[in-house]
């Protein structure tokens, strides 16, 4: 029989919320929910530290790399990006001409 307090200690809810950084009502409704492994010693519940970190590494998202820098497509950055193009001319050019036209006479 292995001793699993030096190895893999038992936690009390508690301290696995302290390990994981989480509330303690997170891991109180993670067992609950049976997502979490945990052990019943009489009334006390305890969780062994390889069990929750198991279950980090379950939840973990890989990178995905990509072929080169990222662009990000809001107008303000778009306006920038373009910024010296032909495009860029053109929409100056449309915007120009936005902002010189009358608004139409409403029937009187």
């Amino acid at each position: 029989m292995t001793s699993t307090t030096t190895n893999d200690p038992l936690l009390t809810p508690q301290q696995a919320a302290e390990y994981l950084q989480v509330n303690e009502r997170w891991v109180y409704d993670k067992i609950q929910a049976k997502v979490l492994p945990h052990s019943r010693v009489g009334k006390f519940i305890r969780l062994r530290r390889s069990d929750l970190d198991a279950y980090v590494e379950s939840m973990r998202v890989e990178a995905v790399p990509t072929s080169g820098p990222m662009i990000r497509t809001s107008p303000g950055l778009r306006a920038a990006a373009l910024k010296g193009s032909a495009a860029s001319a053109a929409a100056a050019g449309r915007r120009a001409a936005k902002s010189t036209e009358k608004p139409p006479a409403h029937g009187r």
